[in-house]
């Protein structure tokens, strides 16, 4: 079968889930396309390469505030292909909201949870004429005689722990050596030849603003959400991705990468240092980061380490984040990175629901006190999937829009403890401490790169 894949994207151009599925597809036969819809493309653009696409089915792929734009896309998929043209939507929105998804007119198909295995049914069951309403993660609109439409809400299927089994995510779905030459396209670190990789799957935490507590409800009985692959094998793709592109630098995509087992990690640092020797990125807890965890991540490469932050009031982070983690181990973490020479990332929120101009300011101040060598900051948006998210819809705080982008204060919800003016105000204080932390990282850099007196 040939499957076009749809994403939409405002700034980045390789969505991992895609790209596993994609792999997976062609691992039984089939054949792939991507439409990725971004600010190149309008909607004659998109119309005119749906047509010559020549699929069999369309698989559209939406986070939350993508949403709007992918139902008038998949709108169009049916008016160039026709009504009988079968569409399956994916991704974290639908995971989150599929009543709202399988109620469009242009949606067949929902799939609810990881898709790898859910999808190959779903074609198995359409080739072969068998039945495709009683699929594991799969919810489907079957059409009665009388008009009528019966959704099949299917159950979730058993999470599967063997990752090795997995084919390497389908990098030749798109032009995946321009991109690495691009800067900044394809992963957070904004330089080229940074390769993006992931170890593993899931998060074991419940942050109140993440959708990953959403997760870890959906697949309770159904497995470990968290699951890691081999040494071997991660080693294995990191081989690969050097042989067939230009690597200069990997960036894994983990969750959180000290999250997993204790040996797991010191058989992997070691492996790297002795077999790939690239310098590394890793996103982490701060209160994950031992001495060993930072250690054995220095040893073997790693140069920065990106860490939420979120907010700086330990209280607040606690009572309404679900994050319990205290002050002293982010100040522990940041100075432990600096002494090993591992540049730091601190990741920051300014919005959440029943936040204030003071508490924001904590945020900053905490900031200013660890020192980073990269500072972001983001408007807090509350999506479905999230505990953060109900909060908002009882009190009235939810916006009448969700934005594509998290860097403007627009965005925000709507709440009277921190207004939209008092947010643009402490946007602009954000931003000015961000303006020197760069000044200051790129003196450093500088002073690195100088060279030696003799």
């Amino acid at each position: 079968m040939r499957v076009l894949f749809v994403t939409h994207s405002v700034d980045k151009f390789f969505y991992a889930g895609v790209a596993s599925l994609s792999a997976f597809l062609k691992r039984e036969g089939h054949e792939t396309a991507l439409i990725n819809y971004d600010q190149k493309y309008d909607f004659e653009r998109f119309r005119r390469e749906v047509r010559a696409s020549n699929a069999q089915m369309v698989g559209l792929s939406s986070l939350t505030y993508q949403w709007p734009i992918i139902e008038k896309l998949a709108d169009i998929v049916k008016e160039e292909l026709g009504k009988d043209m079968p569409t399956i939507a994916g991704g974290f929105h639908v995971s989150f909201s599929p009543d709202e998804v399988i109620s469009s007119p242009s949606i067949d198909f929902a799939c609810k949870g990881e898709g790898e295995f859910a999808l190959m049914d779903l074609i198995r069951a359409m080739e072969s004429g068998g039945d495709v309403h009683n699929i594991p993660n799969i919810w489907s609109k079957e059409r009665k005689a009388d008009g009528s439409i019966r959704v099949h809400r299917n159950e979730i299927r058993n999470l599967d722990r063997d990752l090795d089994s997995y084919p390497y995510w389908d990098r030749k779905l798109v032009d995946f050596g321009a991109l690495l030459d691009g800067s900044g396209t394809t992963t957070y670190q904004h330089k080229s030849h940074v390769m993006p990789v992931a170890a593993g799957r899931g998060c074991p935490y419940r942050c109140a603003y993440c959708g990953n507590q959403s997760l870890l409800n959906l697949y309770k009985g159904h497995g470990t959400l968290v699951r890691r692959r081999s040494v071997e094998g991660m080693i294995a793709e990191l081989k690969m991705c050097i042989d067939e592109y230009e690597v200069r630098s990997f960036e894994f995509w983990d969750e959180d990468f000290f999250a997993y087992q204790r040996q797991w990690l010191r058989d992997f640092f070691k492996r790297y240092k002795e077999e790939i020797n690239l310098p590394f990125l890793l996103s982490v807890r701060a209160d994950n980061c031992t001495d060993e965890n930072l250690d054995l991540a220095s040893a073997a490469g790693c140069h920065l380490l990106c860490m939420g932050i979120e907010c700086g009031d330990e209280e607040f982070r606690r009572r309404y984040l679900n994050r319990n983690m205290s002050n002293e181990k982010i100040h522990r973490a940041f100075k432990r990175c600096r002494e090993l020479g591992i540049e730091r990332a601190a990741l920051n929120i300014i919005g959440f629901p029943y936040e204030t101009p003071s508490l924001s300011r904590k945020t900053l101040a905490l900031n200013r006190e660890i020192d980073p060598d990269y500072f972001h900051f983001y408007i807090y948006q509350a999506f479905p999937g999230c505990d953060l998210f109900e909060v908002c819809k009882k009190e009235g705080f939810l916006p009448d829009i969700y934005y594509a982008v998290y860097q403007i204060p627009e965005s925000a919800i709507i709440q009277p403890s921190l207004t939209i003016p008092e947010i643009k105000e402490l946007w602009t204080e954000f931003e000015a401490f961000r303006d020197e932390v760069d000044r200051k990282r790129e003196v450093r850099h500088a002073a690195r790169l100088a060279p030696v007196a003799t």
